[in-house]
């Protein structure tokens, strides 16, 4: 399981640079919206022996990362993901909500995600539950 924090984990942060995921990601491929004319990483990368599908999209001027989204992998063993101490996979929508609020307020679900704005964060949520951890930059 991964502790995750508002700055992502060592080896994947939205900080890091793209070619710094091309180099640890497997599987990676890149593409180019000629639509809004972002281009989007994506492949998968271990972290604490589990797989995250991941998503990267980058600026198309400069190429720094603007946006990072982990996918969870399945439940595992009783080992739940969380954020900053928070058991993602066992929250409800709202729980979570409240809980990141109780953190660093506000917090709200926005269907489909919860966003937690002042760590520029959202958590994609499918089925009332938390499938997709988002870092943006502001």
């Amino acid at each position: 399981a991964m502790d995750f924090n508002r700055h992502g984990v060592p080896g994947c942060s939205i900080n890091d640079t793209y070619e710094h995921f091309i180099d640890t990601w497997r599987d990676v491929t890149l593409t180019d919206s000629s639509f809004t004319s972002i281009l989007t990483l994506k492949g998968t990368v271990t972290l604490n022996g589990n797989d995250y599908y991941a998503v990267a999209d980058l600026d198309p001027v400069t190429g720094e990362v603007m946006l990072l989204d982990l996918n969870f992998p399945e439940h595992r063993n009783d080992e739940w993901d969380t954020i900053e101490g928070i058991e993602l996979q066992t929250c409800s929508a709202r729980l979570l909500a409240a809980r990141l609020s109780l953190l660093d307020p506000p917090a709200y679900f926005n269907p489909p995600c919860v966003e937690w704005p002042k760590a520029h964060m959202a958590f994609f949520v499918f089925e009332d539950v938390p499938r997709t951890i988002c870092w943006y930059k502001a």
